[in-house]
């Protein structure tokens, strides 16, 4: 699924800029992309 590998990649070489589009990602209908993006936003805030 497109969205949900967009989301692991951004989870591993994005910034904190790309939050607002992964929160986005939180409210989308598939399961999986949510718990990528949630994922995600995990890691990025834990880069900081």
């Amino acid at each position: 699924m497109v969205r949900r590998d967009a989301a692991r990649g951004l989870g591993e070489i994005g910034t904190s800029r790309d939050v607002p589009k992964l929160n986005k990602l939180k409210n989308d209908p598939h399961p999986e992309v949510r718990q990528a993006a949630a994922e995600a936003v995990a890691k990025l805030k834990s880069k900081k």
